[in-house]
């Protein structure tokens, strides 16, 4: 249960936001709201941010419908900082934006009730308010509260009109009302009209697009319902397409509830009214064709799988900070800074590591904002939260996205982490969503959703979380649409397969706001805990294909996508989760017409030529070597048990063909991981990648100009698909 305080215009929104958080568990103790200033002779305050209008009812709800404490400050400043997707509260000239106001309230409101951790905000569709709200909450140390964003409006404004919210329209501002017909209609009276506007010229159906605004004259919170008694309406704008207009409410009153009406309308108000999440997964499964994952007939006892836990990795390095980057990108190989004795903070090592990275960015002329991916492998993931402690530091505007993961280090070599990334050379594009809701899992650590750049999408890890309270899901036997379909299944699998689908329901919704969808996929990489067996790595890979291709996702023979996945056992994952699965995507950039000149069009046919022709080589009768339909990644691994292949003829081969690559694609390498099970002499390869690297500088060849070696990062794993000793994965641009 957290303590939160109300944002409240009085509109359905912010109030019935409030609904939503007392569904949650939540206590609304107090209700904050911004005001016009005195001076202002309109209710209609011209606000970027603020609903003004039915401001003077705001009293009467806190105070005896909702019978709430109540802060109010006026509305000083000024919508300065106009950008949609950013809000810099350093900049000086911001010192008098409204947004400024907001944070002083809020403020006001901790220092009243320290124990607030939370902000309710009814924030729907309007991204520029969402990053406005959780600018002010993340520099308070408040969480943002926004079960409403991102719900189809249609679904949504239908379930505020069947959970009684009595919400009446006192400003209209759009193409179809009319102030003389539609103000002081409920919502439940003008929804076919909303309904049918919407259709024939998309009005948003919830107003957030600022066609019309309401005022809550009743629900299920309200302990006395409000009856307007006086009023007149104001003509803002008498346009003949678009009127706007408002009701001016001069006289109102309050009207007792009887006990029996609020026990009734309590119903409302229980957290199982709406298992939203289990709703949604079933919904979910009903949409689309979600395969069953099979079973497999697992020989791995107990005392085998906890013996992975006491296996380090024999890696033995000096790490050096390695930034390698061509006009596109830039790529820093993993690094670290070592322990000295075992007492060393983790996170203080991070922050020097953090640290010599941004200085290293600086003197290449770029920063830290401009990294679009981070890995993260710690040693011990109950160090998870002071990580995130000193990472924060780095990445607060617009921050990476990130994968974290435990990995097997050594102790003896007094690792206790390692870090890469990848970055942008020009601007990037960022989702980064802080705030609670019913839409997607908000960031529980320093990090963006996704990053765009140049058609790529990459995409934080995903994890089972449920968005509304980022628990892990769990199973239980009320899933039904997992037990109907394999009753075979045991405890582990069920776990699994329920932690897979709410992984896919929470991409599939990011993926919607960022205009994508899994057709554009090009390459997965899946890390499961030490809880899996081995023997279900193949099932987990053939379940997510199997989701691809049921739904059309790949829709012909020569998409390769669905085969560039990679699976990994590691010992332990964010939240103990047994899965993580960390998608990249690819969809060409939209070129305009008009934008297409005499100049680029080859070169960007060219462009085009190239990132849709997949391949898929041979490298010898033990390994595949796998290219993206982008031609952007590649996926490879050895094992020497199933052949006599050496990895020296391995290494020479997997390199030749890729200069071969290079060479088609006109290409370089950003970057090259390698994946290996600690019982892999890694030392041995880090060894053949500078005998590589020399020889190639002394033959004076073009591929010599990439080191292998600093383009490198080296993963320990406990186990991989068919056992595979070493697998790599390799990023061209």
């Amino acid at each position: 249960m957290v303590e939160i305080v109300g944002l409240i215009s009085g509109g359905k929104d912010s109030i019935y936001n409030l609904i939503e958080c007392v569904r949650n568990g939540h206590k609304i103790v107090a209700l904050a709201n911004l005001k016009p200033p005195k001076t202002n002779q309109s209710e209609e305050l011209d606000s970027f941010m603020y609903q003004t209008v039915g401001n003077n009812l705001i009293e009467i709800i806190a105070k005896e419908c909702l019978e709430l404490p109540l802060y109010q400050i006026e509305i000083n400043g000024t919508a300065i900082s106009k950008e949609t997707d950013s809000y810099d509260a350093d900049l000086e000239v911001n010192s008098k934006d409204e947004v400024e106001d907001l944070y002083n309230l809020l403020k006001l409101v901790k220092e009243n009730h320290p124990n607030v951790k939370g902000v309710s905000c009814g924030a729907i569709l309007s991204t520029y308010q969402r990053i406005r709200v959780e600018n002010c909450c993340s520099r308070l140390n408040l969480t943002s509260y926004s079960y409403l964003w991102n719900r189809n409006q249609d679904e949504l404004l239908r379930e505020m009109i069947d959970c009684k919210i009595e919400a009446i329209i006192i400003k209209v501002a759009s193409m179809g009302l009319i102030a003389e017909k539609h103000l002081l209609k409920s919502i439940n009276q003008l929804y076919p009209t909303l309904y049918s506007l919407n259709q024939k010229f998309g009005v948003h159906i919830c107003g957030e697009g600022g066609e019309y605004e309401s005022i809550v004259i009743d629900c299920p919170l309200y302990k006395k319902r409000i009856n307007i008694d006086q009023y007149k309406t104001i003509i803002h704008s008498d346009d003949a397409f678009s009127q706007v207009a408002y009701t001016s409410i001069s006289k109102y009153s309050t009207t007792e509830k009887s006990h029996q009406q609020i026990n009734q309308d309590s119903i409302y108000l229980n957290s199982n009214y709406l298992n939203r999440n289990l709703v949604n997964l079933k919904n979910f499964n009903e949409n689309l064709l979600i395969p069953t994952l099979i079973s497999s007939t697992s020989n791995t006892t107990n005392e085998q799988k906890n013996n992975y836990n006491h296996l380090e990795s024999n890696l033995n390095i000096e790490y050096s900070l390695n930034l390698i980057k061509n006009k596109n990108f830039f790529n820093l190989s993993s690094t670290t800074i070592k322990s000295n004795n075992n007492n060393n903070n983790i996170g203080e090592l991070l922050d020097k590591t953090l640290l010599n990275i941004s200085n290293k960015l600086k003197e290449n002329s770029l920063s830290i904002d401009q990294i679009l991916y981070v890995n993260l492998y710690i040693s011990d993931m109950n160090d998870f939260s002071i990580v995130n402690q000193y990472y924060y530091k780095y990445f607060k505007n617009n921050p990476a996205s990130r994968a974290c993961i435990q990995i097997p280090l050594s102790k003896d070599d007094k690792t206790k982490f390692l870090i890469d990334c990848i970055g942008a050379i020009e601007k990037k594009t960022n989702l980064h969503v802080q705030s609670i809701s019913n839409w997607a899992p908000a960031c529980i650590g320093p990090y963006s959703q996704a990053n765009q750049y140049k058609g790529f999408t990459f995409l934080a890890g995903q994890i089972s979380m449920i968005p509304n309270n980022l628990d892990l899901i769990k199973y239980s036997e009320d899933l039904t649409f997992i037990n109907n379909k394999n009753k075979n299944n045991n405890n582990i699998n069920n776990q699994l397969e329920i932690e897979i689908q709410q992984i896919l329901l929470n991409t599939y919704n990011l993926l919607d706001c960022l205009n994508i969808n899994f057709s554009n996929v090009i390459q997965s990489t899946i890390f499961v805990s030490n809880e899996i067996d081995s023997t279900m790595f193949k099932n987990i890979v053939n379940y997510l294909k199997q989701f691809f291709i049921d739904n059309d996702y790949i829709n012909n023979d020569n998409d390769n996508s669905a085969d560039l996945i990679q699976i990994f056992k590691i010992p332990n994952l964010p939240k103990y989760s047994t899965i993580e699965i960390l998608f990249t995507f690819f969809k060409e950039p939209e070129i305009f017409q008009n934008q297409l000149t005499y100049d680029n069009i080859d070169q960007y046919e060219e462009i085009k030529k190239n990132n849709t022709n997949s391949m898929k080589l041979e490298i010898n009768d033990n390994s595949i070597l796998k290219v993206s339909n982008s031609n952007s990644f590649i996926h490879s691994q050895f094992n020497n048990l199933k052949s006599d292949i050496k990895i020296e003829d391995y290494i020479d081969q997997l390199f030749l063909e890729i200069q071969s690559i290079l060479n088609q694609t006109k290409k370089s390498i950003i970057y090259i991981k390698f994946y290996y099970l600690i019982s892999f002499d890694i030392n041995n390869l880090i060894e053949l990648l500078k005998t590589l690297d020399n020889k190639n500088n002394n033959n004076n060849q073009e591929i010599g100009q990439q080191q292998y070696i600093k383009l490198s990062s080296f993963i320990p794993i406990l186990d991989s698909i068919d056992h595979n000793q070493l697998s790599c994965q390799i990023f061209i641009n």
